[in-house]
């Protein structure tokens, strides 16, 4: 199906197939009503939209199963040690910038990683199926975003003797 012919009705059905509520999704598009819930409720009757709502879930879906069954990412360079290595510095560059909740966050990451390996190691030696890892990538992704931005901050005003290390390490890789 193509897109909407009107571009308010094509916008509310991406924001509510990303999770926004219909209520919220209308009133972003730039309706103004007193009652956008129910105005809203009215766009998600219409045929097109749900037809539309339907064709973006499908695809959202497909492109989650490609992700899950792509190239083991190992060949690309990316491995339990690298990503463990990782939320050690992304915690250590959050601890110095004084952001506890992405600190927290990797700490959350390491600990989930280990059990993922626990279990690994007790399915080998039960001589279970292997489960492979299951790594968040959008809670990595996250993490590496603030990385970048601390990166990105601490070039513009280096200030911080940690920005200054974060920055001079960012320049080697």
């Amino acid at each position: 199906m193509p897109r909407l012919a009107n571009s308010k009705h094509e916008r509310f059905c991406a924001l509510v197939v990303a999770g926004r509520s219909p209520g919220a999704a209308y009133a972003e598009c730039g309706y103004r009503s007193k009652t956008p819930g129910i105005q809203a409720y009215a766009v998600m009757q219409r045929e097109d939209v749900k037809a539309r709502i339907a064709e973006l879930r499908t695809s959202q879906a497909q492109q989650v199963a490609q992700i899950d069954t792509g190239p083991d990412l190992s060949t690309i360079g990316i491995t339990v040690g690298w990503i463990a290595s990782a939320y050690d510095r992304i915690k250590q560059c959050a601890i110095e910038a004084g952001d506890f909740k992405a600190a927290n966050t990797a700490i959350d990451g390491v600990q989930s990683l280990l059990e993922t390996e626990r279990r690994m190691i007790e399915d080998k030696q039960t001589s279970k199926a292997v489960t492979p890892a299951k790594i968040d990538i959008h809670v990595l992704g996250g993490a590496l975003d603030r990385v970048a931005s601390l990166i990105a901050e601490s070039k513009s005003a280096p200030s911080r003797p940690a920005m200054k290390a974060l920055a001079a390490a960012d320049n080697e890789t």
